[in-house]
């Protein structure tokens, strides 16, 4: 538990389980997510006024800005949401905030205010089980009453409909009528237009309904744990990442998916979110057999986990995932890690913490990721003092990051020390890159490896050699690297164009080996919106890089020193038909030159265009 005291009137924030075990808590805070959800939607207090900031309904926005009567730019996306950019934590951490100050509006007691806890998702607990019994449970107890679970699921008061003007049709798939119950893998919410009602509703008849939470459990443990059975696997889990994240040194690339492409060996915090949006809205993982190898039908089709075609569960999607609670306790978790994060690297002090933005090849520095938000303009710089709108003090003064850098003494809320999280943290660890990014065609292996093992005057006790280099520019290796067990490596999948994709999306590596045997070394989640025409779509493109640890060297047949393993990768784009929520599957195959952008399909491309790129990277530190 922090030490902080409750004398302060701070907040507490525990792991779920935590708060299973605490029966006048759990009442609280059940009773407290029950009140917000039976205000009034014209209520700013009310769970749907809150849930709405984030994407749906596209509108003039209810909270408007003290003073502010400008016009609203309809060439920016309608939610205020950041993602993709720098602001992602900060923007989340004020916006989970929002939602704790709901619950507190409704329900006081005494000294120690109701808090909005965590689901802690990197716990052994949560890699075993899933999801806490408290969020999956369809009844509950509140004030010794069997009520429906708050956190189960969410009845719309108001439909979901798109209010601003577009000519997209993918905009339909997201809108909900009254009454409508938020709903998680492996059911679909697809509710407009009739057709896809229609195959959504005959899907969801197709579900065990005794057999739903299993299901979502199983999902769930199947993305936070490594992808295939122990031994054979070439990948890491979601679980994992939540790790590797926390050693990311700098900010920017541990904020988001975008600045992160700068160094594929880093992991950003965003990625494991989007991960778990997907795992719990409605995408899987491919079936395995026992040797590692994917499963294939007779006509060659991977053959996936669980009876899911179909499944589009609402957290799958941006626009409206934030209507699911579920979607509170998940980003309530992120925000901790970020704590975490600062803690772990000595950046809790608001009058040092800054974003650098000053590097012009950061492209998380602007919002060109997700495109501007209501109040903002197109590619405008991101900073500390940026302001996350819609979010203001008890004066009407917008908020920025920068007022909310340490939780304890500026926002008055702390977490229980949860997974991967400790007491006191010692001094980070100095690293220096001593060749940060190889490429020149004509270094050999012994080369690579004497620059690593080189002792420079500068180097301390407390600083280690992080060395990166580039397999796809590298010649042919005739010999194995000296020391196998120095080595990471990471496949990078670059300028995936977001918006000529409909919905969140998959980005898949395989392995094809010779024997004809496909062989999954990793997948990665973009969480999307169907439609994204009105998120300034004519004034740029918004590309997501995808950087996927792999292992070499384990009983998979892929080995990434190879020349001829590299040949032999395929990118494979996995998305969903909103009229029938089946997966849609491009495969896109690298030329005999890595180096070159993979193959597009035509369907996909407009002339002149940018071509997503493969690359294979080796981190030896």
């Amino acid at each position: 538990m922090s030490s902080c005291d409750v004398k302060r009137n701070v907040s507490i924030r525990l792991s779920l389980r935590e708060l299973e075990c605490n029966a006048e808590k759990k009442n609280d805070f059940l009773k407290a997510w029950k009140l917000i959800q039976e205000l009034p939607p014209t209520n700013p207090n009310s769970f749907w006024s809150i849930a709405s900031y984030h994407g749906m309904p596209f509108k003039g926005r209810q909270v408007p800005l003290l003073g502010d009567e400008s016009e609203k730019d309809s060439s920016t996306w309608g939610g205020y949401c950041q993602h993709a950019n720098v602001l992602f934590p900060f923007w989340h951490r004020l916006y989970c905030l929002r939602l704790e100050q709901a619950l507190q509006s409704v329900l006081e007691r005494g000294k120690e205010r109701v808090a909005l806890h965590y689901w802690d998702e990197s716990s052994e607990e949560t890699k075993k089980y899933g999801l806490p019994d408290i969020v999956t449970a369809e009844y509950v107890y509140i004030d010794k009453e069997l009520v429906p679970n708050p956190v189960f699921k969410f009845k719309l008061p108001m439909p979901i409909k798109d209010d601003v003007p577009n000519t997209d049709p993918d905009s339909k798939f997201y809108e909900k009528e009254v009454g409508y119950d938020t709903c998680r893998y492996p059911y679909s919410g697809i509710r407009s237009p009739d057709a896809a009602k229609a195959a959504a509703l005959a899907h969801n008849d197709t579900i065990d309904g005794t057999q739903a939470i299993p299901l979502l459990q199983k999902n769930i443990i199947g993305w936070l744990n490594e992808g295939r059975k122990k031994g054979k696997s070439a990948y890491v889990g979601v679980a994992k990442e939540f790790k590797d994240c926390l050693e990311t040194p700098e900010y920017n690339p541990f904020s988001n998916t975008t600045s992160v492409r700068c160094d594929p060996s880093f992991t950003s915090l965003e990625q494991p979110h989007n991960d778990l949006h997907l795992a719990v809205g409605g995408f899987t993982q491919p079936q395995t057999n026992e040797d590692g190898s994917v499963k294939q039908d007779s006509q060659g089709n991977i053959m996936w986990k669980g009876p899911i075609e179909g499944a589009n569960g609402d957290m799958g999607a941006n626009e409206v995932a934030s209507y699911d609670p579920v979607f509170f306790l998940h980003h309530c978790n992120i925000d901790r890690m970020l704590w975490v994060w600062q803690k772990k690297h000595k950046k809790t002090n608001p009058s040092t913490f800054t974003i650098d933005n000053s590097d012009e090849e950061d492209e998380g520095i602007s919002n060109s990721g997700q495109g501007a938000t209501p109040y903002q303009t197109w590619g405008q710089k991101l900073n500390e003092k940026t302001i996350l709108y819609p979010f203001q003090d008890e004066y009407g003064v917008p908020r920025t990051s920068s007022d909310c850098i340490d939780i304890v003494d500026q926002l008055g809320y702390d977490y229980s020390i949860g997974s991967l999280d400790q007491e006191h943290w010692p001094e980070p660890e100095k690293v220096k890159t001593d060749v940060s990014l190889l490429r020149t065609p004509s270094t050999r292996w012994q080369d690579i490896f004497d620059k690593l093992e080189k002792k420079s005057p500068t180097v301390t006790g407390l600083q280690r050699f992080r060395l990166i280099f580039d397999l796809t520019h590298l010649p042919a290796m005739t010999a194995p690297f000296p020391d196998r067990d120095k080595l990471k490596y990471f496949i990078q999948v670059k300028d995936v164009n977001k918006d000529k994709i409909s919905g969140s999306f998959l980005v898949q590596v395989f392995y094809r080996a010779t024997t004809g045997k496909l062989y999954c070394l990793g997948q990665r989640g973009v969480l999307s919106r169907w439609n994204r025409s009105n998120c300034a779509n004519c004034q740029g493109r918004r590309m997501a890089d995808i950087s996927i640890p792999i292992r070499g060297g384990d009983s998979a047949p892929f080995d990434p020193q190879n020349r001829e393993n590299l040949q032999n990768l395929e990118v494979h784009l996995v998305s969903k038909d909103g009229m029938t929520g089946k997966y849609k599957r491009e495969i896109k195959l690298p030329g005999k030159d890595l180096t070159e952008p993979v193959v597009p399909f035509a369907a996909r491309s407009a002339p002149g265009e940018q071509k997503p790129s493969l690359r294979i990277f080796g981190l030896a530190s």
